[in-house]
């Protein structure tokens, strides 16, 4: 017979991958400090300024606001491990540590864009009424992308956007855009 040896153990955890960006380190937020938080948003304005004569009437301007409130959500986990795992491997305890907070901001980033507003799901940016869209129709890629960054600035929002949330394949697209003479338009 021969020598068997023991096999080598690597130390460390292979990892899952999760996705690199909180979404909620892009959006402004607010601390709450109970259960849910209520405030004046307003929706639209019913009429505009003018130049008026001289003791002349003046316009109207009605701000039309809706009272809101929003409730906390809660998302979390909790992880089954088994005990022989956490005594037989060390590393494994802090593997942990820093993978639920992974787990849940999966979970977050998925609300924050998916959620539908039903039961305990958040209202997600996709299931937002009232936001304002653009279809790609003929444009290019890039084309609809400034278009819809234009259309904050001069749209009823009259904002500029500060950051831009889109799937990994369609940044990937966008980057081997090429020009005529196949040229990238974008640093790849």
């Amino acid at each position: 017979g021969g020598i068997t040896l023991p096999p080598t153990f690597m130390p460390g955890v292979v990892g899952k991958r999760h996705e690199p960006v909180r979404i909620l380190d892009h959006i402004p937020s607010t601390p709450m400090e109970g259960p849910s938080i209520e405030f004046i948003a307003h929706v639209s304005t019913t009429g505009t300024a003018g130049t008026v004569a001289m003791a002349g009437l003046k316009p109207e301007v009605v701000f039309n606001t809706v009272a809101t409130i929003l409730v906390a959500r809660k998302i979390a986990a909790f992880a089954v491990v088994p005990d022989e795992l956490l005594q037989d491997y060390s590393a494994f305890s802090q593997y942990m540590q820093m993978e639920l907070p992974r787990v849940i901001i999966d979970a977050e980033n998925n609300q924050i864009l998916n959620g539908d507003g039903t039961g305990e799901n958040l209202t997600g940016l996709l299931s937002t009424s009232g936001i304002i869209t653009r279809a790609k129709g003929s444009d290019t890629g890039l084309d609809a992308l400034e278009q819809g960054m234009n259309d904050l600035r001069t749209g009823p929002t009259f904002t500029t956007a500060d950051a831009v949330i889109m799937s990994p394949n369609t940044w990937s697209a966008q980057r081997r855009t090429k020009d005529t003479q196949g040229r990238y338009i974008l640093n790849p």
